[in-house]
């Protein structure tokens, strides 16, 4: 009798590390920033966790701002693809990849898809010439960049990432999909 309790707690122990382990999605396919309150408050709260030593393990989708036509930060959350709701808004993070391909190698405009990335907030705000910096790369020269590119931005920890292609991605993207595939960039299931 024992064992079954012992067994039974045991997995019981195992089953709750495994639920607590599993990584919560921040955004659903209807977080399409329309109305960016409740992306924001969810963002909002995200940060506040990870200011406070409790941050999650999140699947963060994002896209890239090479669009915008604009010098900001390289990442915006999905939600936002099409552009910031304000300036006072949480839009920008910097993902930094732990280890394995660096995202930010492999730019694809929001019309192509979007990033996947899996990991946690730290709760450490940088800014772009630090997030270069970090990943031994040179900043670009930031003239004319937007005050968002020297804002302060959260840093998300990438603990693996994939590229969710857009089923009726234009064909302009057919190049860049193409170069993904080949550098053996993982797309997402």
């Amino acid at each position: 009798m024992h064992a079954r309790v012992l067994g039974f707690t045991l997995l019981t122990a195992l089953a709750g590390t495994a639920l607590a382990d599993t990584p919560k999605k921040l955004f659903s396919e209807t977080d399409d920033g329309a109305d960016p309150a409740p992306t924001i408050k969810k963002i909002k709260a995200e940060l506040a966790a990870a200011d406070n030593g409790k941050a999650r393990l999140l699947v963060l989708s994002a896209a890239t701002t090479d669009s915008w036509g604009c010098m900001c930060p390289p990442f915006v959350y999905a939600p936002f693809a099409m552009g910031a709701p304000d300036n006072e808004s949480p839009t920008y993070f910097f993902p930094i990849v732990k280890s394995g391909m660096d995202a930010d190698d492999h730019h694809v405009g929001s019309g192509g898809g979007t990033y996947e990335f899996t990991g946690k907030l730290t709760g450490e705000r940088i800014d772009a010439a630090t997030w270069y910096s970090r990943r031994g790369k040179k900043a670009p020269n930031a003239t004319g960049a937007t005050a968002d590119y020297r804002k302060k931005q959260p840093v998300f920890a990438v603990e693996s990432w994939c590229f969710r292609k857009n089923d009726d991605a234009p064909d302009f993207y057919a190049d860049q999909l193409a170069k993904l595939k080949k550098d053996g960039v993982p797309f997402c299931k």
